[in-house]
């Protein structure tokens, strides 16, 4: 897995956004296969209203960096890990 998310409310409109990522082997496309150690990425406050998912994986995605064949898997944090797909 490579990332969960732990999403604590505020208040009704904004949210803070913790994204910890945990560590995954990388392959970017033409590389070799490369460990990255996992971290929490700079907490976020985001508008509940006017945040999507895919905003979530370019965030990530300003952190890191996967080959074109490797998947992510995002998942909210709870007593139980729930997979994420689709925009909540």
């Amino acid at each position: 897995m490579l990332s969960i998310a732990l999403i604590c409310r505020q208040n009704l409109k904004s949210l803070n956004l913790v994204v910890r990522v945990r560590s995954f082997f990388s392959l970017l496309d033409g590389g070799q296969k490369t460990y990255v150690k996992g971290k929490t990425l700079p907490t976020q406050r985001i508008n509940v209203h006017n945040y999507s998912l895919l905003q979530l994986v370019d965030f990530i995605a300003k952190h890191y960096l996967w080959g074109s064949k490797q998947h992510i898997t995002l998942s909210r944090e709870s007593e139980y890990t729930i997979e994420i797909k689709s925009d909540e």
